[in-house]
């Protein structure tokens, strides 16, 4: 949207033009969101499998399409890292058969 020219701010900076309490702001409603409606018990396997579609996806976009290796790289990372951390919690629940738990940590 913001690459079309549909969004504008009247002071661009931060990230491509994108201003970063507009982050702070998108960041702030996903964490809200997620501590106000997060169900007790989600299905783990096919989110994960959501996830890993989501992680190869945005970095073959972000390197191949729009021909930015630095944030495919740190996205990739990233993502690949929680992906990495998402594989053990459900390997680790499936050998424990224990309900996942709802803590934050």
């Amino acid at each position: 949207m913001v690459g079309w020219d549909l969004w504008r701010w009247d002071q661009p900076g931060g990230y491509f033009g994108i201003p970063w309490h507009n982050y702070l702001g998108w960041f702030a409603t996903a964490f809200l969101l997620t501590l106000l409606l997060r169900p007790a018990q989600l299905p783990r396997k096919p989110l994960l499998g959501i996830y890993a579609i989501t992680w190869f996806l945005e970095t073959f976009g972000l390197l191949f399409f729009w021909g930015l290796p630095g944030p495919a790289l740190v996205g990739s990372l990233v993502m690949g890292a929680f992906l990495v951390i998402g594989i053990r919690e459900t390997r680790g629940a499936a050998t424990d058969k224990r309900p996942a738990s709802r803590s934050l940590c």
